[in-house]
């Protein structure tokens, strides 16, 4: 699976913002569980760094890692050699790539572009996948209150308008959920699949 494919499914499983996303290093993966940090840093080839904060102080949180996507985050970190301070989506231009600087959030709204075009899709933009991932949860019968620490909002109106850690037989039970999902995406030609559940769910609110 290519980084960019990856990516889309990371923002779509775990509801992740897109900074969360671009802020998150390997060794935000321990004992099963992804890390995401309410901030992160990045020091460019120029000297300079780069601090990608995202909303509020809830957005610290513990998400359990399905079994289903653990082997294709692996998979990703062992193909590029990735160290546990690299960061797991990193900067590449042509054949040059720069694992100590997280990928530009332009080139994902760019690739998002040009899905548009190869799979004739109405607009597709990156928070569209954390809306999915909480109308998902929703409508297979979750708490608003457990979707709020899932997703990171610090207001459940915010969750109950759109779409910490969880007590540990609830984070299987979305692990679960969750990795049904992955399997049925894999099922077909996974891209077309996922952006085409996305897509629909979005679209028909």
């Amino acid at each position: 699976m290519r980084q960019m494919e990856l990516l889309i499914l990371t923002l779509f499983i775990f509801g992740l913002r897109i900074s969360e996303l671009r802020a998150l290093k390997v060794n935000s993966l321990k004992d099963g569980y992804l890390y995401v940090l309410a901030e992160a840093t990045a020091k460019t080839g120029l000297g300079k760094t780069v601090i990608l904060t995202t909303k509020s102080s809830t957005s610290n949180r513990r998400l359990l890692v399905p079994e289903e996507y653990l082997g294709l985050l692996n998979s990703h970190i062992k193909k590029y050699k990735l160290k546990k301070n690299d960061f797991i989506f990193f900067s590449s231009v042509g054949d040059k790539i720069n694992k100590k600087y997280p990928v530009g959030e332009e080139t994902i709204r760019r690739h998002l572009r040009t899905c548009e075009k190869i799979y004739k899709l109405d607009h597709i933009h990156p928070h569209m996948f954390r809306h999915s991932n909480v109308t998902i949860l929703k409508s297979n019968g979750y708490d608003l209150s457990d979707i709020e620490k899932y997703v990171g909002h610090s207001d459940v109106n915010i969750t109950k308008d759109y779409y910490y850690h969880l007590p540990i037989e609830k984070e299987n039970d979305v692990k679960n959920t969750l990795n049904g999902l992955i399997k049925d995406i894999k099922r077909y030609e996974w891209c077309s699949r996922l952006y085409q559940i996305v897509s629909k769910l979005y679209h028909k609110k």
